[in-house]
């Protein structure tokens, strides 16, 4: 059940904001409309909650649709090649010996660089077997929320704008900073995910960051 208003609420809050900046940047024509609804505080409460959570979820597809996209073509293998604690040749060897269906994933891969082939169908290995799931379940969970802060960035910088004109500069340098964040916060699942896991040879568990190769 928990997990259930967890994903409402992921929803909920990026809405509420694109709704409140929405309003500051409608020049009034989004109060017109909102004049025009019953008087009734209960009614007018549950239009606003209602209409935040169809904005959020909508918001949430649509910052899912782009991070993710650009993420997997390119950000993640850069930001997973610099932290994570060892080789992609290592870890894709380690894959190999506990997910069977490892070559499957990367022989699905639509790119053609190798080092974001390699380190995607790593990620994806490392959460499918994994066997800490609640505690990546909630790590995702966190990625998710900064993941859906994207349009509402965008919209409280265009707000900004309509003061200080130069804010529009920051659009690009804000993009480029929820991808990076957004990019280490799928390391951060994935670091979750691969740490500690039982290996096929000994059947003993690593300590936290502790690669095959290292022990």
């Amino acid at each position: 059940m928990w997990k259930t208003v967890e994903l409402q609420i992921e929803a909920l809050v990026p809405g509420v904001l694109i709704i409140v900046e929405a309003y500051s940047l409608s020049k009034g024509h989004l109060g017109q409309f909102l004049s025009s609804l019953p008087r009734d505080e209960f009614v007018r409460g549950v239009f606003f909650i209602s209409a935040a959570y169809a904005v959020g979820l909508v918001s949430s597809y649509i910052s899912r649709l782009v991070l993710d996209f650009i993420s997997e073509r390119g950000p993640r293998a850069l930001i997973f090649s610099i932290f994570a604690h060892g080789t992609l040749e290592d870890i894709e060897a380690q894959c190999e010996n506990r997910d069977r269906d490892f070559s499957a994933r990367k022989e699905n891969s639509k790119f053609n660089w190798n080092l974001a082939i390699g380190w995607n169908a790593v990620y994806r290995s490392a959460l499918a077997v994994t066997k800490r799931k609640e505690e990546v379940v909630r790590r995702r969970g966190q990625g998710r929320l900064l993941r859906n802060l994207l349009i509402p960035s965008i919209l409280a910088i265009t707000l900004l704008a309509k003061y200080a004109h130069w804010a529009l500069w920051m659009e690009l340098p804000n993009i480029i900073l929820i991808v990076l964040l957004y990019g280490y916060c799928e390391y951060v699942n994935f670091a979750e995910a691969y740490d500690i896991y039982e290996t096929p040879a000994t059947g003993q568990e690593h300590a936290p960051g502790q690669t095959l190769k290292e022990k």
